[in-house]
């Protein structure tokens, strides 16, 4: 990602347009079954594989309790071809939704929901959709892909330094009897 969108800065600036599908070019889950028309993403696939990014999605944000968007974001932009534009806007009603659903069922199933504190980030998270909408409406697609590209390398960066790098706070696991 990192990669394509310096490319595709670097051909905006001579001046020559992204290079656009070739008549007739299709991916292979173009012809599943269930095909959908998707007005605002210009695109028409099956929902089948639409379906099961979801899924993973859900599943992988659910377990982790991640929102799932830097896993969703590039498979839009790269597996799908959707505008970046449309990505962003499409990628946090899905998350949104998604996660109301998750916190329900940890909140639920586990209690592990500090309500207090979630609505604490809440708030700071709303100021921060305020600065980050008008951001985007300002980023050329190829610049927030660029963004969207250090952050991810940056995130990994920084967990390969934790998996290799002397843990600063080291802690063991004991185990205790229960009297019954």
């Amino acid at each position: 990602m990192f990669v394509e969108s310096i490319g595709a800065l670097v051909q905006r600036r001579r001046g020559k347009p992204a290079l656009p599908r070739s008549p007739g070019e299709h991916r292979w889950y173009e012809g599943l079954p269930f095909p959908m028309r998707f007005h605002r993403s210009k695109m028409s696939t099956s929902v089948i594989p639409l379906i099961a990014l979801g899924a993973v999605i859900g599943f992988i944000g659910t377990v982790l309790g991640i929102g799932g968007g830097f896993l969703v974001v590039p498979a839009l932009i790269y597996m799908f071809r959707v505008p970046t534009s449309v990505v962003v806007g499409t990628s946090l009603f899905q998350i949104l939704v998604t996660m109301i659903v998750a916190t329900v069922l940890h909140a639920t199933m586990s209690q592990a929901v500090d309500v207090l504190l979630a609505l604490t980030l809440v708030v700071g998270g709303v100021i921060g959709a305020q600065f980050g909408a008008r951001a985007g409406q300002a980023l050329k697609g190829e610049q927030f892909r660029l963004l969207l590209a250090l952050l991810i390398l940056v995130v990994g960066v920084r967990f390969a330094f934790d998996i290799v790098g002397d843990p600063s706070d080291l802690f063991s696991v004991n185990t205790t009897e229960l009297e019954r």
